[in-house]
């Protein structure tokens, strides 16, 4: 084997190792420039639950005794920030959703993946309400609102001040 052809072999396997060796370093210093993911992905959440105490109630549920309310739901992170908090936005059903953090917005604790994120507010008075969540991760990237159940319709409502009616039919 002549000297010139040593040298090509030599020259296209050094490239190959850099090649390499950048493609690898790229791929763990920044997985979004090979895959073309952002790593700013916005969370995801799904399955929202409302909670009175250890029971779930289903949305329009009626509590006749002034009880504290969970709300729950499962949050999907990007690798990049794994950990994801429950932000939930409730009002009274007669008021409008504002996105506006005037008492009426509130987070979970930060979770790990694989757990449900949940939080709890009370006290909660006589009313209507209805809520909506959105999740947020550990690098701050937030989700799209989701309402609970169905758009429009009041998800649990609190009577503490009259007894329960009884219906006869025949």
């Amino acid at each position: 084997m002549n000297l010139s052809n040593q040298k090509s072999k030599f020259i296209f396997a050094t490239i190959g190792i850099i090649v390499v060796v950048v493609f690898t370093a790229t791929l763990v210093i920044a997985p979004s420039a090979v895959f073309g993911e952002e790593e700013s992905t916005p969370p995801a959440l799904y399955d929202l639950g409302q909670w009175d105490r250890v029971t779930r109630i289903s949305e329009g549920w009626i509590m006749r005794s002034p009880r504290a309310i969970s709300f729950s739901a499962n949050i999907v992170t990007h690798i990049s920030a794994p950990d994801g908090r429950l932000q939930v936005e409730l009002r009274r059903f007669e008021e409008p959703f504002t996105g506006i953090d005037d008492g009426g917005i509130f987070a979970s604790d930060l979770v790990p993946p694989g757990w449900v994120a949940r939080v709890t507010k009370f006290p909660l008075y006589d009313g209507k309400y209805h809520w909506r969540a959105r999740a947020i991760d550990s690098n701050g990237n937030k989700s799209g609102w989701q309402e609970f159940g169905d758009i429009g319709n009041v998800d649990f409502e609190i009577i503490t001040n009259r007894p329960p009616t009884l219906s006869y039919s025949q």
